[in-house]
C-alpha cells in the first residue's frame, strides 16, 4: 500500500509544484506588463522626435525663405550700386576725386619710406 513517509513529501512537492507556478506565471505576468509599458513609453518617445523633427523642419523653411528674401535685397542693392556707377554724377566725382587719390596716395608713399 502506501508508504506513510511519502504522503507528506508529496503534498510538499505538489505545494512546491504550485508555488512554483505561481511564480511562474508572475513572471509572466510582469514580463509582459514591462513589454507593453516599453513599447507605451517608445511611443511616447516616437512621438516627440516626431514632433521636434517637425520644429526643425518648420525652422529650416522659415530660414530658407529668409535667405532668399536676404538674396532679393542683395540683388537689389547690387543693382542699384551698378546703376549709381553709371550715373553721369558718380562719374564727374570719380573723375575729379582720382587725382586726389593719387596724390593721396603718394603722400602716404613718402611719409612710409622715411
Amino acid at each position: 500500500m502506501s508508504d506513510p513517509s511519502s504522503a507528506p513529501m508529496t503534498g510538499v512537492d505538489d505545494l512546491r509544484d504550485a508555488s512554483r507556478e505561481r511564480l511562474l506565471a508572475e513572471i509572466g505576468t510582469l514580463q509582459h506588463q514591462s513589454r507593453v509599458h516599453r513599447v507605451a513609453d517608445l511611443h511616447a518617445r516616437i512621438a516627440q522626435l516626431e514632433a521636434e523633427l517637425q520644429q526643425v523642419v518648420d525652422y529650416n523653411r522659415g530660414a530658407a525663405a529668409e535667405v532668399g528674401e536676404l538674396k532679393a535685397r542683395i540683388a537689389d542693392a547690387r543693382r542699384e550700386a551698378n546703376q549709381l556707377r553709371r550715373s553721369l554724377n558718380y562719374r564727374v566725382g570719380a573723375l575729379v576725386l582720382r587725382p586726389l587719390r593719387l596724390a593721396a596716395r603718394i603722400v602716404r608713399r613718402l611719409a612710409g619710406s622715411r
